[in-house]
C-alpha cells in the first residue's frame, strides 16, 4: 500500500475510535444536562411530573450541580411567521411565473353624472333662444350663461344642441333639441 492509502486508513480508525469511546459531554456549557437512558424511556407524563418536581425544590447551596438525570425545562415554541403574500418569494416553494406583473390600474377620474334634464320644447324670441327642460316634476328655462340648481351652465344653446358646464368638475355635456 502507498503512504497515502495508510494514512487514509489510520485517520479512519482513529475518528471511528473517537466517534465509539469519546467523551459525549459538550464542554463549556456547565448547566446542560445531558438525560440518560433512564429518563429516555420514561413516559412523557412521568418524566413531567419528575421534572416539576425538580424544578419546585430548592437545591441546597453545599450541592454540587445538577444531577445527570434532571431535564430541563423547555421553551415554549414560537408560532412560525405566516407568508405575506404582498412580499415576492413568501409562497416558499409554489409556482412563479416569469411574465412581469401588469401594470397598476390608474384611478379613474371622476365624471359627470348624466344630465338629469329631458328636452320638451325650444321658443326664437328676439334672435335668442330659450330652451323648456323638464327635471323630473319641475319645469326649468334656459338660456345662454344661466346657472341650473348651482351644478349646470347654460354654455350656448345652438339648435341641434344645447351645451352645459357641470360645475362641480368644469366638464362639458349635450343635450339633443332637435332641428330649428
Amino acid at each position: 500500500m502507498r503512504l497515502r492509502q495508510v494514512i487514509g486508513v489510520a485517520a479512519l480508525l482513529v475518528s471511528g475510535w473517537l466517534a465509539f469511546f469519546a467523551d459525549k459531554t459538550p464542554s463549556g456549557d456547565a448547566d446542560l444536562v445531558v438525560p440518560t437512558r433512564s429518563n429516555a424511556t420514561t413516559p412523557p407524563a412521568r418524566a413531567a411530573t419528575a421534572q416539576n418536581e425538580a424544578t419546585s425544590r430548592p437545591r441546597a447551596a453545599n450541592q454540587g450541580p445538577a444531577s445527570p438525570e434532571a431535564v430541563l425545562a423547555l421553551t415554549e415554541r414560537l408560532a412560525a411567521p405566516k407568508p405575506d403574500a404582498q412580499r415576492p418569494g413568501a409562497q416558499g416553494f409554489g409556482a412563479r411565473s416569469w411574465t412581469p406583473p401588469p401594470p397598476p390600474e390608474k384611478p379613474v377620474a371622476p365624471k359627470a353624472p348624466p344630465l338629469p334634464f329631458s328636452f320638451l320644447g325650444k321658443q326664437l324670441q328676439a334672435g335668442v333662444w330659450q330652451v323648456y327642460l323638464a327635471a323630473g316634476e319641475d319645469l326649468r328655462l334656459a338660456r345662454v350663461a344661466t346657472v341650473i340648481d348651482g351644478q349646470y351652465r347654460v354654455e350656448s344653446i345652438v339648435p341641434p344642441l344645447i351645451v352645459f358646464t357641470y360645475l362641480p368638475l368644469n366638464e362639458r355635456q349635450t343635450l339633443d333639441i332637435g332641428a330649428p
